[in-house]
């Protein structure tokens, strides 16, 4: 598909951005932190608009304007016109990675993910180092924590297993979590790579009913991108999160922890599958106390972990890690998530911060499951 036929595909969405006048700008992190009026959704889409009417050739500057971007939707939350800025720009950075303009980080992703069929090493290698739980071949549910979860925060999933067979609501990981869902692929611009992928991953849930996932961004690849790319799958998908907290239900009342948390709601999970509830909930449970910060739920702002961002433009990723780290720990004693990136980009900020499935198992006194 050649780069112009990739960008036509969103012709609407980048036209209406380019003749707006501004009305999001002020929703972008990306564009908040740098202070760079051609990151801001107009900005970024304009340079995109003009790559699709011919008016330039796509080059180094549509790849900073393409990438500069997380995919996190807030921009698309505050829209009137609904429009998927996210969407369109991978159809630009498809056009600019095509074209040979790659920043050289997401080259290197390609390149790992050609090699490794991730970005984080070979999964089934990984998945026999974290210590996790597998399911049987015959098992109906199965946990699919994500790539990111099980190679660099394998505490957290053993914490959801431990949580699961503690209420009864076991998790034994998916023998296709050996296989990440290929969002990095799409989220690089490499759609007929990732639409290939994503059919492979597909066929091995065959056996699977039902498939409780980890990750947000997972989970919303899994369930909204496969269809857009006409990959079936027949399971149910359910999230970690809401899980979890129907599971609490079923045991009695116990004493929370003596402590004040703030709630990081993680962008796809809050703003891509309308999950802002369930985690507040437990944390109801588990907590003495939950602050909000003063952007949450539907106006949650990314820490800087999404898409490929890290990959394209590290500084700015961290320059957001920080700002959105600083409004977090106002008054609170530590940060909760739901979203391994979105934890290590907090981490990386210096700030403490726990994943909701560690926050439950220490609640619930598992004190045999330690970081």
């Amino acid at each position: 598909m050649s780069r112009l036929r990739v960008l036509a595909s969103s012709r609407r969405e980048l036209e209406a951005c380019a003749y707006c006048p501004k009305l999001c700008r002020f929703t972008c992190p990306v564009s908040e932190v740098t202070q760079r009026e051609a990151l801001t959704p107009w900005g970024k889409m304009s340079a995109a608009f003009l790559v699709e009417m011919g008016a330039r050739p796509p080059d180094a500057a549509l790849a900073t304007a393409a990438f500069a971007c997380t995919g996190c939707g807030r921009c698309r939350a505050f829209c009137r016109n609904d429009i998927d800025v996210p969407d369109a720009l991978g159809a630009a950075r498809g056009a600019v990675v095509a074209a040979g303009f790659a920043p050289a980080g997401v080259a290197e992703l390609l390149r790992r993910f050609r090699r490794d069929g991730s970005p984080v090493g070979r999964l089934d290698e990984v998945r026999e180092a974290s210590g996790a739980d597998v399911a049987s071949p015959s098992e109906g549910e199965a946990f699919f924590p994500g790539c990111v979860a099980l190679a660099r925060e394998p505490y957290d999933v053993r914490a959801a297993q431990a949580v699961g067979r503690e209420l009864s609501a076991r998790l034994p990981l998916a023998r296709a979590s050996d296989r990440c869902c290929g969002y990095p692929l799409y989220a690089a611009g490499d759609r007929e790579a990732f639409a290939a992928h994503a059919r492979r991953v597909a066929s091995r849930f065959s056996a699977t009913a039902r498939l409780v996932v980890g990750d947000p961004g997972c989970a919303h690849t899994l369930k909204n991108l496969y269809p857009a790319f006409g990959v079936e799958l027949r399971c149910e998908i359910a999230l970690l999160a809401t899980h979890l907290e129907a599971a609490v239900q079923r045991i009695h009342h116990r004493k929370p922890l003596r402590e004040s948390v703030t709630y990081h709601d993680p962008c796809h999970l809050a703003r891509s599958l309308g999950c802002t509830e369930p985690p507040r909930r437990l944390l109801g449970l588990a907590v003495e106390e939950l602050i909000e910060p003063a952007h949450s739920g539907l106006e949650t702002v990314c820490a800087g972990a999404g898409a490929a961002l890290p990959w394209a433009l590290p500084l700015e990723a961290d320059a957001m890690g920080r700002a959105r780290a600083a409004e977090l720990e106002q008054g609170a004693a530590s940060i909760v998530t739901a979203c391994p990136t979105a934890k290590r980009a907090l981490r990386r900020a210096g700030a403490r911060v726990r994943d909701l499935a560690a926050v439950t198992a220490a609640w619930l006194g598992l004190s045999a499951v330690e970081e």
